[in-house]
């Protein structure tokens, strides 16, 4: 839209209007998991979305950091393999990256 000054007849602005932009995020796929040996493979199915694992050791104060390991394809799903870790829990999530 264009604004003009009554007075001298000249533009005076230039009105851009926009809609806003909702985005829902879409539900995380469930995590399975396989031990074999000292490792453990996360898998979840493939989706056109994009997701990242995170992990982290505390659920009460979560400091959640994105696992690095390069994450493979196999049949219809993902699939992550880390190191186990007998000392210490674990916990993962996938976080939506739009």
């Amino acid at each position: 839209m264009l604004v003009y000054n009554s007075f001298n007849s000249q533009l005076a602005d230039t009105i851009t209007w926009s809609t806003p932009l909702v985005v829902v995020p879409p539900s995380s796929p469930s995590i399975s998991t396989q031990a074999t040996g000292s490792d453990l493979t996360l898998h979840w199915p493939i989706t056109s979305d994009v997701f990242v694992v995170q992990t982290t050791t505390n659920l009460s104060s979560p400091d959640w950091s994105i696992v690095t390991n390069e994450v493979t394809t196999v049949g219809g799903n993902f699939s992550v393999t880390l190191p186990s870790t007998a000392s210490e829990s674990r916990f993962f999530r996938l976080k939506w990256t739009p």
